[in-house]
């Protein structure tokens, strides 16, 4: 009579979920790169551009994944796409910095399924969730950025630097929206300041740059360049 060797169907099992694991996460990545801009400005476009890291943050033994270009990288950090499994496949439940999302404690916490639409909500390092909506009861400072531009054939270039802690910028128009910005720099908004971080802006074919629009949570702001 033969036996049933249970360590080798617990070892099919095993690899048969990570098998399953890995090609929902290809997938996820193919729809996620698929639905941006970069297909048509990478050099070779592929959704294997798209880098992924795993980690369990909410404590069901499954790992969130984050997803993000290089081109969602700055100063301040890459800013990524995070996702759980749910019933359905993944569902986008916020987004984070690379280096906060892996700092994150894994112990019990309830993600909602979001649009992706709903560009306000971040997870922060302790796993909470911030609506970065305008702030209450907070007088909007008079000048938050300093602002430093400069030309590279085709492209200008457009440092913004806080001069305030947490201050988020959610939009950029250049030109009154005549100029165009490089894709990358809209998939990376909303994006969260401290003081003295830069968000870099890259704008396409701008002959003449002279005035900026930033959209933040504490309100707009119009910077004139001469």
């Amino acid at each position: 009579m033969k036996t049933f060797n249970t360590s080798a169907f617990f070892l099919f099992l095993l690899c048969s979920f990570f098998a399953y694991s890995s090609e929902t996460i290809q997938e996820l990545k193919k729809e996620y790169y698929n639905s941006t801009e970069y297909p048509k400005y990478d050099q070779k476009p592929s959704p294997d551009n798209i880098n992924v890291e795993q980690h369990d943050i909410n404590g069901d033994g499954i790992n969130e994944v984050a997803l993000y270009h290089m081109n969602d990288c700055g100063s301040s950090g890459c800013y990524a796409s995070v996702y759980k499994q749910s019933p359905t496949g993944y569902c986008f439940i916020g987004s984070t910095r690379i280096d906060e999302f892996l700092k994150i404690k894994n112990k019990k916490r309830d993600y909602s399924c979001l649009s992706k639409s709903v560009n306000s909500i971040t997870i922060t390092s302790d796993g909470s969730l911030l609506d970065e909506s305008t702030p209450k009861n907070i007088e909007p400072p008079k000048n938050p950025f300093a602002i430093d531009t400069y030309q590279q054939n085709l492209f200008t270039y457009i440092n913004i630097t806080s001069k305030i802690d947490d201050i988020q910028i959610k939009n950029l128009k250049i030109n009154r929206g005549n100029c165009q910005l490089h894709p990358g720099q809209v998939l990376t908004m909303p994006n969260t300041l401290k003081f003295g971080q830069t968000f870099p802006a890259v704008v396409l074919n701008c002959p003449r740059l002279l005035e900026i629009f930033i959209s933040t949570n504490y309100g707009d702001y119009t910077y004139n360049v001469e």
